[in-house]
């Protein structure tokens, strides 16, 4: 007689992943306390590592040392704030990163990382998804091309140094969240197309969101400026091409229309245009963290803009500055709930039975 066992786990199915043929999914944990695993640190995983596999880092609470991103892979972990029973507040938290180019193509999906620093030129195809970057300075793009996707992440800082004309950069989904008033939120120069959609900026007007000179192809649609005004330090003439459309600009102090004033730029001012201009009480989310001092980002507020301001009229009919996913970071792989054993004793010809209760990780973590 045979007694089965089965423990809760992650039903580790990443779609879209290439060439997983092959592939092999690897675990790094840097407290064996806590969980076992075949590697106790990324830098030592990605070395056996083989273009397109799979690194799953368990939650903890030790900071995983800084690691050098140089092929093509999938590094994953349980979001960037720990929901799940008996975890705590465990999650799998990054000192920094350092990507290059060999690591086009690869993937980083809930996890909190300190700052990623871009170091080559010919970076293509990278995804950040539901990740954090708790860094005061979150990015470094050292002025390389890189083409790259951030959606459904929280930026802690600033994105530093994009420069360059091959840079293809999108933020959909995302919030920028800084409250510092020594730096600018972004700093957007000679960029030839860099995409700003549905995200939503936080913070004190005092900070502004900086965008340089020479763009020729950075869009701002269907963003919410909450406390943020947008300015430049190099004059409304270095203004290049640079579009902002159907976006919420709800603040003090706001210097956008003095600033983006066309031909230079191109923002269309209510009523002739289709921006919106606020005063600072009026409320754009539901839970309006503003009106309550609460100008950084905070786990729990709800940042879907009211249904009487920008509802359904986005690209496609979307809603305007929505954060699209779990905003704990839950990453979008099912994850397995319940094994209900049907034979849970076998003899030695019976046949296993047994029912799997999974779910997907979607907006609202169900």
């Amino acid at each position: 007689m045979k007694q089965i066992h089965i423990f809760t786990c992650f039903l580790f199915v990443f779609f879209g992943l290439k060439n997983t043929v092959q592939a092999t999914i690897l675990t790094v944990s840097n407290d064996p306390s806590l969980y076992t695993a075949q590697y106790s640190s990324i830098s030592t995983a990605i070395g056996a590592a083989s273009a397109g596999d799979t690194l799953y880092i368990h939650p903890t609470g030790i900071i995983y040392q800084g690691f050098n991103l140089t092929k093509r892979l999938t590094l994953v972990g349980i979001g960037h704030r720990s929901i799940r029973s008996g975890l705590g507040s465990l999650i799998a938290n990054l000192n920094y990163m350092n990507v290059y180019t060999g690591s086009s193509g690869s993937s980083l999906i809930g996890l909190q990382i300190g700052y990623a620093n871009f170091l080559d030129n010919g970076l293509t195809n990278l995804l950040f998804s539901r990740c954090r970057f708790l860094d005061l300075n979150s990015i470094y793009f050292n002025n390389y091309d890189s083409d790259c996707v951030f959606e459904g992440c929280v930026f802690n800082g600033f994105v530093r140094d994009i420069d360059d004309p091959g840079a293809s950069i999108l933020f959909i989904n995302n919030v920028f969240n800084s409250n510092s008033s020594s730096y600018s939120i972004l700093n957007v120069v000679n960029a030839a197309s860099v995409q700003f959609v549905n995200n939503v900026f936080l913070g004190s007007y005092s900070a502004p969101i900086r965008i340089g000179q020479n763009i020729t192809g950075v869009m701002f649609v269907n963003n919410v400026f909450h406390g943020r005004t947008v300015n430049t330090t190099v004059g409304s003439t270095d203004f290049n091409g640079a579009v902002f459309s159907n976006n919420i600009f709800q603040t003090t102090g706001l210097t956008a229309i003095a600033n983006l004033n066309a031909p230079f730029a191109v923002i269309n001012t209510d009523p002739d245009g289709d921006n919106l201009f606020l005063g600072a009480s009026d409320i754009v989310f539901e839970s309006n963290p503003v009106a309550a001092n609460k100008v950084n980002f905070a786990y729990g507020e709800d940042y879907n803009t009211v249904a009487a301001i920008g509802g359904g009229q986005g690209v496609q009919g979307s809603t305007i500055g929505l954060l699209e996913f779990n905003d704990n970071g839950t990453p979008f792989n099912p994850v397995i709930q319940e094994v209900i054993m049907l034979t849970p004793v076998l003899g030695g010809n019976d046949t296993l039975r047994f029912r799997v209760k999974a779910v997907s990780q979607n907006n609202d973590g169900n």
